[in-house]
């Protein structure tokens, strides 16, 4: 679901709550799912905080710098039957995407620097099942939990989950995190990279990849990328249950859909998905300078 549709709630779980010190009405028009929509500002403030937010998220912005989805993990994943673990390309990425948001499991992408925390973390997770999208090298094996390959193609898919999945074509690299972020879990959707389509290949005889439900309760805090966040952390949010979303850029004080979507958030839960995004500290003041210049004050 694309966060346009949030806008009417009104009721704010926050004690909190921003206000607009003018009496003048502003209202901006971000990009929001791809089209340009006007919201006025008190609909925007009231988004934000109506909702209540899992205890697990402190009441501030926290800003993932990590880069291969270990720390989406941790923090979002408590334990998981299932994890899916990505060679460092775009269209493994992608393909590993599709498969963890549908399926509601963490994503890693692999690198030989964290092969040893990868390791950690399937033991810390309990995953029994663990899918190796592309050339990833880690061994297959069976024992206190399965390591297997997927072996492309789209008939695999059925077999990993059950599922026939549609496709949605990926016509340029840029576009790629945007892609994940519509994806909401609901469907079964495979990301189709443009530059490099799926090839049919048999699938052979696939143990199943674990199909969990969403795991945020509808608790999930503001969750915001652009295009330079991870693929990983943003599937992650996805499959965990945040509805992610996607900013032309991470500065709130440039950009109109970047502010929309962190009004009023500066010491609130925010979740941010990448280094671009500066740190907890930068972030926080960055929005609450956008809130002055806005004319929105604090009400107890």
């Amino acid at each position: 679901m694309g966060w346009a549709a949030v806008l009417v709630g009104t009721l704010g779980a926050s004690s909190c709550v921003p206000r607009i010190a003018d009496t003048e009405q502003p209202t901006f028009t971000p990009v929001i799912d791809q089209e340009a929509t006007p919201v006025p500002l008190d609909e925007a403030l009231a988004r934000n905080h109506s909702r209540y937010v899992d205890p697990r998220f402190d009441d501030h912005p926290l800003v993932v710098t990590e880069e291969y989805g270990l720390e989406t993990s941790k923090l979002l994943f408590d334990r998981s039957d299932g994890m899916i673990i990505a060679e460092d390309s775009l269209e493994a990425q992608l393909r590993a995407a599709s498969l963890a948001v549908f399926a509601h499991v963490p994503m890693i992408t692999y690198n030989d620097e964290i092969h040893t925390e990868i390791n950690a973390e399937i033991n810390r997770l309990g995953a029994l099942r663990v899918l190796l999208v592309g050339d990833v090298p880690l061994a297959e094996s069976s024992g206190t939990y399965t390591v297997f390959q997927d072996p492309g193609g789209r008939e695999a898919l059925g077999e990993l989950t059950a599922h026939s999945f549609s496709e949605l074509v990926v016509s340029e690299p840029e576009h790629a995190v945007e892609a994940v972020t519509r994806l909401d879990g609901t469907e079964p959707v495979l990301l189709e990279p443009a530059w490099a389509p799926t090839e049919n290949v048999p699938a052979g005889d696939l143990p199943a990849l674990p199909v969990a439900t969403r795991r945020d309760g509808q608790n999930a805090p503001v969750t915001v990328a652009s295009a330079q966040t991870p693929i990983a952390s943003v599937a992650n949010a996805q499959a965990y249950g945040a509805d992610v979303r996607y900013l032309d850029q991470p500065d709130p004080r440039e950009s109109e859909t970047a502010y929309v979507a962190m009004a009023g958030l500066h010491s609130d839960a925010l979740l941010a998905l990448g280094e671009q995004f500066g740190t907890n500290r930068t972030l926080a003041a960055a929005i609450a300078e956008a809130d002055r210049a806005k004319g929105v004050a604090e009400e107890g």
